[in-house]
């Protein structure tokens, strides 16, 4: 009995409110180990192993799986080989291999729910998630995880809550829903500061930092990677840090400042972490340096981003994998090889657009399977009101007049209330459509739907399709806006630029916002002229709008735009690169001195 529960064993708890005192303590039982059983040692070994993991100590969870492998026999307890499975996976996950994960993880829930290891099942379910989660499989990937929460939560294990909405809170970010991963890291954040968790609270921070760092909060982003630096530095472990560095090191890049990025990711790049994080400080060193012209050093971090991402199969048309076309055209375009540039971004743009359409479907797909299921609930509810009436009604058939005018009534009011349901129904599906189509901050078409009516007149038959064109169109100086004078009036001058261009715009004009300060305009039945005199009214009344920062003395700040104009006419059928062409055009107007209209084709006749 005393070799079946020996001193070292620590719950999961302690653990975590303390892992490195934890790993010192049962370090210090090493040398007795040749004392205990096999059984035993084998325990030993995975609470080691597990306390690596915790730590990210990844170098040396194979060497305790090797030796917890070599003490597995026929007498091996299911629940430790259930945990060498998922320790397995973990380093797999880690490496970046996985399908080798997915295999493992898979192998450890099956164990887990057949000696009914709640916690380990729980664990390798949100694990198995969000493996998911990183090959773009987030229907699959959400699906597993409320399973996993469900169990949790009638556990009432807080702490496995909370790693299950930091997982949450990671696949929200990668369908870019970035308000729901905020709050999801909030709450395990919340938690995990609670129980006093320091190695989750740390990865809590971590998470939220790269979601500021994606949803255009580089500040933010930029404070909670340097918190999260300062937490781990008790860990003393290079692999965390090496998390640190890249996240500072790809935000200074995406907010173009290039001298301290590639300062940082060289940071990054010397301390151990895995192979495809590495791939994106390469690709963000990449674009720094086409951006101060190496072309040279930029094509090999290329290739260096390149192989590493090759690396992993899994990978292969995901947005890790297609984002190196657009770096090699920023290549090619900076070393004037512009066919080349125009065949990569547009395969680039093409591939982009399929993932995006990909996530919004499927996004679009679980909130149908939530009201679906509301509306079930509510059906339910009702069902015994239901067969109440038909029992009533059969039982009563005799009875006199008042009675069955009662149940009339009854009916009446079931078929009243199925009938509110209904409505009430139907008009949040209209709330959900216009919300799906709709940009929040702007008030105007998202990018989606833009594309989708772009497309809708681009595929029509040769014989009915009109003429037609397409605008895009830029802030000028937008960074410069937010930095002098704070993102609330950046966000203030999106909304006021929305408002002016719907004002001078047609019916079945559609005007969408595309990026951070990029719109597009599709303008059906209109010829080059015509859209160039739209763009250019447009422009006008911008460039004579008086936008008021409240911070700086309600003093007037000029604004204007940059415009790009491509148009489909009975001479141009050229589909395929008109969004191309815009973009190309707009980015000619911005080379030009801004403020200013571009026309692809005849760029001389009309500037």
């Amino acid at each position: 009995m005393a070799q079946m529960e020996p001193d070292f064993i620590l719950s999961q708890d302690e653990i975590n409110r303390s892992p490195l005192i934890s790993y010192r303590a049962t370090l210090a039982y090493e040398k007795n180990l040749p004392t205990y059983s096999n059984t035993v040692q084998l325990m030993w070994w995975l609470q080691k192993a597990d306390i690596e993991r915790l730590l990210y100590y990844d170098d040396l969870i194979p060497v305790s799986l090797d030796y917890a492998n070599g003490l597995v026999d026929e007498y091996a307890p299911l629940s430790s080989v259930a945990k060498i499975d998922y320790l397995n996976a973990t380093v797999a996950l880690r490496q970046g291999n996985y399908q080798l994960a997915l295999g493992f993880f898979q192998a450890a829930i099956e164990k887990a729910q057949r000696i009914g290891d709640n916690a380990l099942f729980i664990r390798a379910k949100g694990d198995y998630s969000y493996t998911l989660s990183q090959t773009d499989a987030y229907s699959n990937s959400i699906t597993h995880l409320k399973e996993a929460y469900l169990i949790a939560f009638a556990n009432n294990d807080l702490g496995l809550i909370a790693e299950l909405y930091e997982i949450y809170g990671s696949i929200y970010s990668y369908i870019e829903d970035n308000e729901k991963a905020e709050e999801y890291y909030l709450k395990a954040l919340e938690r995990y500061e609670k129980l006093g968790y320091q190695v989750q609270r740390a990865d809590a921070l971590y998470g939220l930092a790269t979601i500021y760092r994606d949803w255009g909060k580089p500040q933010r982003a930029i404070d909670k990677y340097n918190l999260y630096l300062e937490q781990v530095q008790v860990f003393e472990n290079p692999r965390q840090d090496f998390f640190g560095y890249y996240g500072l090191g790809t935000t200074h890049q995406i907010v173009g400042d290039c001298t301290a990025a590639l300062k940082v990711i060289q940071q990054a790049l010397n301390y151990p972490g895995a192979g495809d994080f590495k791939a994106e400080l390469y690709k963000s060193r990449a674009l720094c340096l086409v951006k101060q012209g190496n072309y040279q050093q930029a094509k090999d971090a290329h290739k260096n981003a390149t192989v590493l991402i090759e690396k992993y199969p899994e990978l292969i048309g995901t947005t890790w994998h297609i984002s190196l076309f657009y770096i090699e055209a920023q290549i090619a375009n900076g070393e004037g090889n512009h066919e080349r540039a125009y065949t990569l971004m547009h395969r680039y743009h093409q591939q982009h657009k399929q993932l995006i359409e990909k996530r919004n479907s499927e996004k679009l797909s679980q909130q149908r399977m939530s009201l679906e299921a509301s509306l079930r609930q509510q059906e339910k509810s009702l069902m015994p009101s239901v067969e109440e009436i038909n029992a009533l009604n059969a039982a009563r058939q005799q009875d006199n007049k008042s009675l069955r005018y009662s149940v009339y009534v009854l009916a009446t009011i079931l078929f009243a209330i199925l009938l509110i349901a209904f409505v009430m129904q139907l008009r949040a599906n209209r709330k959900m459509r216009k919300l799906s189509i709709t940009d929040e901050l702007s008030g105007l078409f998202n990018r989606r739907y833009t594309f989708e009516y772009l497309r809708s007149l681009l595929d029509e038959p040769e014989n009915e399709k009109h003429n037609f064109a397409i605008a895009m169109f830029d802030i000028d100086n937008f960074k410069q806006l937010n930095d002098a004078f704070g993102h609330p009036f950046g966000d203030y001058v999106i909304r006021q630029i929305a408002k002016i261009a719907q004002s001078q715009l047609r019916k079945g004009d559609v005007f969408g916002r595309i990026g951070g300060e990029e719109f597009m305009c599709v303008l059906p039945r209109t010829d080059k002229k015509q859209a160039l005199f739209i763009t250019e009214r447009i422009l006008e009344k911008i460039r004579t709008q008086k936008f008021v920062a409240k911070n700086k003395e309600h003093m007037p700040i000029k604004v204007t735009m940059s415009a790009g104009i491509a148009s489909i006419n009975a001479t141009n059928r050229q589909n395929n690169g008109l969004y191309l062409q815009a973009d190309q055009a707009l980015y000619e107007a911005k080379k030009a001195g801004k403020d200013c209209i571009v026309c692809a084709q005849d760029k001389t006749d009309e500037t």
